[in-house]
């Protein structure tokens, strides 16, 4: 009897295994429907890689995630590992509250991508930063200056 449990559970357990390895095969691990894809593929492809990056926390996940140490963030949703008057700064800019130009300048900021939708970028446009890409989801913005990156001059 406990031979015929013990084959019963293996095969319970294989297919099981089975099934949830199907299922994680067909199905994807993430959906990136709502990150700035196609605007970061833009910042790859016009050689703006590497340059300081202003997003926005959730996007800086994604950024993280694809690009690793070839594109450092301006700031995640890791909170705790930035400076207090970084995140103070970042918290005035997703508000609306922002010295949008100040902040800009003091973090120095070549390129943004940000949401589309955010009235806050005309501001930036208006100083000087160009727009490269736009899409319903974000938009590329680059200084004016911000030719493509060489290798000895990106951020690591």
């Amino acid at each position: 009897m406990r031979v015929a449990f013990n084959s019963v559970a293996v095969v319970v357990a294989l297919a099981l295994g089975v099934f949830w390895t199907t299922r994680a095969w067909t199905n994807p691990v993430l959906d990136l429907s709502t990150y700035p894809v196609a605007a970061m593929q833009a910042v790859e492809s016009q050689g703006l890689l590497g340059r300081r990056l202003l997003t926005t926390d959730g996007w800086g996940d994604y950024v993280v995630l694809r690009y690793g140490t070839r594109q450092p963030v301006f700031m995640d949703d890791r909170y705790d590992v930035y400076p207090a008057s970084l995140t103070i700064d970042y918290l005035s800019l997703i508000s609306g509250h922002a010295d949008w130009l100040r902040i800009i300048q003091k973090y120095r900021v070549d390129v943004v991508v940000w949401p589309s939708s955010d009235p806050a970028v005309k501001v930036l446009e208006q100083a000087g930063f160009s727009k490269r890409y736009e899409d319903r989801i974000a938009l590329l913005l680059a200084r004016g200056s911000a030719s493509p990156a060489h290798a000895s001059e990106r951020r690591e």
